[in-house]
């Protein structure tokens, strides 16, 4: 890639329609959307369901996954460790959420070995961008959840309320480490990498 000197890349906008996804991203960033709730905006992705395509200059029309095959180290520096799949280790995105996500706990990497998933376990790290009022990040079981409790709120349908509860504020960083449960509460405007 350095022998190309293609300069600063830019990717083609992936959208990812979400029925708790909102109008943000072109009330804030001024991006062309859809009419339907887009809940995601995936920048930089070398995921099998989304592949960044290079959106201009001499690369223009390149996968990110192509780019690597050409020159890894180029993309990546001078230590390249790219998913046990060959794949682009991050997913870079933004998420608008307008409405509630549903409860979620993502994989660490010895789980996702071990049912077979194509990609690695998924630690998060979220940056807040926009906030409505009141606006809520959910993460992390509150410390007096024992196993018992937890497997009674899942019958029950109300895990939400045993979960650690923290106004979400434009600026805030958020690390969520695979397997903990979290969500995203509406109001929200995030980067999530």
């Amino acid at each position: 890639m350095n022998s190309m000197n293609p300069g600063l890349l830019r990717f083609h906008d992936t959208f990812k329609k979400r029925i708790w996804g909102g109008q943000k991203l072109r009330t804030l960033f001024n991006k062309a959307l859809p009419a339907e709730p887009i809940g995601e905006d995936w920048l930089i992705s070398d995921h099998l369901s989304a592949e960044s395509v290079v959106s201009d200059g001499t690369l223009a029309g390149l996968t990110l996954g192509s780019l690597i095959e050409r020159d890894a180290r180029g993309v990546l520096g001078q230590l390249p460790e790219l998913t046990p799949r060959g794949r682009f280790p991050l997913l870079l995105k933004l998420i608008d959420a307008a409405e509630i996500l549903s409860v979620q706990v993502h994989p660490d990497d010895d789980c996702a070995r071990r049912f077979g998933e194509p990609d690695t376990g998924k630690t998060e790290m979220w940056h807040v961008l926009h906030t409505d009022k009141a606006a809520e990040l959910i993460c992390g079981l509150q410390p007096d959840v024992t196993a018992q409790k937890l497997r009674q709120s899942v019958e029950d349908g109300t895990v939400e309320h045993l979960i650690s509860h923290y106004a979400a504020a434009e600026g805030l960083s958020f690390l969520v480490p695979a397997g903990s449960v979290h969500t995203i509460g509406p109001g929200v405007m995030l980067a999530e990498i």
